[in-house]
């Protein structure tokens, strides 16, 4: 979503409410913008029938999805290719990437003697991506056989998404993505096409709200049209209160204390 960091609340919330908010929509922006990524390298190689092919068939599809020139030809070690991007831009085909920067190495293997099931693994270095920093290491794959997308072509829009490097425990004050299931259709009647990023059906993680333990956070339903405001989604967060933020597709969230009742009503920097 547009910038979901940079917003105000209005109401009489307390500071916990208020604050488990703003955490909450900032740790659904970053699991956008990671989803986002791996759709851009997934996607793009996901017809490929051996790791070398998948690399053939994603390194020009991911430069389409970019300014042109704006990272030199990648470096392939076998399954394993290096990208350094250069300020790039996304234009169509690039699944939500707006801006990226730094150093990606993505390694794919086809992980099962079939050949029914495609991986993904991430890395990243000095990444800046969509306007925020922060180093990622992901792995994605899936969801259902590559054999059943000719017959139900939906399928292969659907991917899992996991943390590499999850918290040792929940009482790390740090956001962190445990799970992640969804596709990359583009919601019905998006103008933005392949512009718009993975639709979120379910994850779930941890996200940092303050000095202490970080919250339990799950989203489900989530999905946007473009750098628009969120069609759609449900945030739960979870610690010394339980907070539910819904998004409806307008310029304002409604979060909720689920113990209280109390609501307050959240401006997003987004356009509707």
């Amino acid at each position: 979503m547009a910038s979901v960091a940079a917003l105000w609340l209005v109401g009489c919330g307390g500071p916990d409410l208020e604050l488990a908010a703003k955490q909450s929509l900032r740790w659904v922006e970053r699991v956008d913008d990671a989803a986002a990524l791996t759709v851009l390298f997934y996607a793009g190689g996901a017809r490929g029938h051996t790791g070398d092919e998948m690399i053939s068939l994603a390194i020009p599809t991911i430069s389409a999805a970019l300014t042109p020139g704006c990272f030199p030809s990648p470096k392939v070690e076998n399954t394993r290719v290096t990208f350094d991007f250069k300020a790039c831009q996304g234009q169509d085909g690039s699944h939500g990437v707006r801006a990226i920067e730094g150093k990606v190495v993505a390694v794919y293997t086809i992980n099962d003697l079939t050949g029914d099931t495609l991986g993904l693994t991430l890395s990243t270095e000095g990444l800046m991506l969509n306007g925020s920093g922060g180093d990622l290491s992901l792995a994605a794959g899936n969801v259902f056989p590559a054999s059943t997308w000719p017959s139900t072509p939906e399928n292969e829009l659907a991917f899992h998404l996991v943390d590499r490097s999850p918290p040792a425990s929940s009482n790390e004050n740090r956001d962190a993505l445990l799970s992640f299931s969804g596709d990359h259709q583009v919601p019905e009647g998006c103008d933005a096409g392949t512009r718009s990023p993975p639709r979120i059906g379910a994850a779930t993680g941890l996200a940092s709200v303050d000095d202490g333990a970080a919250w339990t956070i799950s989203a489900s339903g989530y999905a946007r049209c473009g750098e628009r405001c969120p069609e759609a989604g449900t945030i739960r967060a979870q610690r010394e209160i339980a907070v539910e933020v819904v998004l409806d597709g307008s310029a304002s969230a409604k979060a909720t204390d689920l113990g209280s009742g109390e609501t307050i009503s959240v401006a997003l920097d987004c356009v509707p």
